[in-house]
């Protein structure tokens, strides 16, 4: 299978509010979609989205970088079963240094067009024994009324495990956020916090003093010293998971942290999926889980990574649940959800539900 077009596109996401991330405000989310199409007529996507204060590069590079994802790509042969992950598509680009956003848009892209030649969904390709269902992670965000009353709505919609973001500038309106949480969910959910590595270690303990840890699943970057970690679980014995020291550490380094056993990965950020479904079987070999974590990509980017994360684990929820940030996307319907549940289909992505009238093409 020969590749015979690379095609690039750009799109804006408007947000239905001001999204921040880190210490970014966001009005418009961008990225790019990266088309390739085989010399049988087969059509792959991949989108390309940095997400600023994660993603090292910068959206206005892309354009640049995707002439040369061109010239690598176009009049070259596809190899044969890159879905096993085996490092083909590194082989197949020569391993030129593409960066983290760009890998994964190729990886996607590449991707999509084998699974579109085999006539067969993203997830049936790469494992025909992936789940159905993938549970759906309820991201909240915001001040303390509104995470309660999203909060009251996603459990009557069947969701049971929510993410909550701490480690803003006022620790006792985090603590008096977690607490109404916990209130509403009662025994009937978990929470996953996410810190962002903003607290120090006496502030991250003085948290973990004031609440009751029994409904936390895990906290995310809870310092900005990775290396006092073990102290934090030793004085707390709350489970911690790990999201931007994995884009920057060695794995050898990873596993050797005591007190953590999650690792959150966003493959956009990480560099691909490839290279985080090779991370995450390193893991698994360890006892480590993997969570799959969205940055805040567009609907399209929102199916292959709920078919790419239904092929690493059953009944595992993943960080997903970012859709609702934005007023339009470029898919025409929304990805199913049934019961606080991604709804993993064997059909054939329709390229039909992309909204041409959302991408702008720029010349390559």
């Amino acid at each position: 299978m020969k590749i015979v077009d690379v095609q690039a596109f750009q799109f804006s996401l408007p947000c239905r509010d001001n999204l921040r991330v880190k210490q970014t405000l966001i009005r418009n989310r961008d990225g790019f979609l990266l088309k390739v199409t085989s010399d049988d007529g087969y059509v792959g996507y991949g989108e390309i989205s940095p997400l600023p204060g994660f993603s090292r590069e910068l959206s206005v590079n892309v354009p640049d970088i995707l002439k040369d994802v061109k010239t690598r790509l176009l009049n070259h042969v596809v190899p044969s079963h890159i879905e096993r992950m085996e490092g083909k598509i590194s082989h197949f680009l020569e391993d030129e240094l593409f960066s983290p956003a760009v890998r994964c848009g190729i990886d996607m892209a590449l991707l999509f067009l084998a699974a579109h030649a085999q006539h067969m969904s993203l997830s049936r390709l790469i494992n025909h024994g992936h789940s159905k269902h993938i549970p759906v992670t309820c991201l909240l965000q915001g001040d303390r009324e509104s995470i309660l009353r999203e909060a009251r709505e996603k459990l009557r919609a069947g969701i049971h495990v929510f993410k909550l973001k701490v480690g803003g500038d006022d620790l006792q309106d985090d603590i008096d956020k977690f607490n109404g949480l916990c209130e509403v969910i009662k025994d009937k959910g978990w929470v996953r916090l996410d810190a962002n590595q903003q607290w120090d270690l006496d502030s991250a303990v003085k948290f973990a003093q004031a609440v009751d840890f029994v409904s936390i699943e895990y906290i995310e970057d809870p310092l900005k010293d990775v290396g006092a970690i073990p102290e934090f679980f030793h004085r707390t014995m709350i489970p911690v998971a790990l999201d931007e020291a994995v884009q920057k550490l060695d794995f050898k380094l990873l596993k050797s942290i005591e007190g953590v056993d999650v690792l959150v990965v966003k493959p956009t950020v990480f560099g691909g999926l490839e290279k985080t479904w090779r991370l995450a079987h390193q893991a698994k070999a360890l006892g480590m889980r993997t969570i799959i974590s969205s940055s805040f990509e567009s609907g399209l980017g929102i199916v292959a990574l709920a078919h790419f994360s239904s092929c690493l684990s059953h009944n595992v929820p993943m960080g997903l649940d970012t859709l609702k940030w934005f007023a339009k996307d470029i898919l025409l319907d929304p990805p199913p959800v049934e019961n606080g549940m991604f709804v993993i289909g064997d059909e054939l992505f329709d390229t039909k539900q992309i909204d041409d009238s959302m991408l702008h093409e720029i010349p390559l």
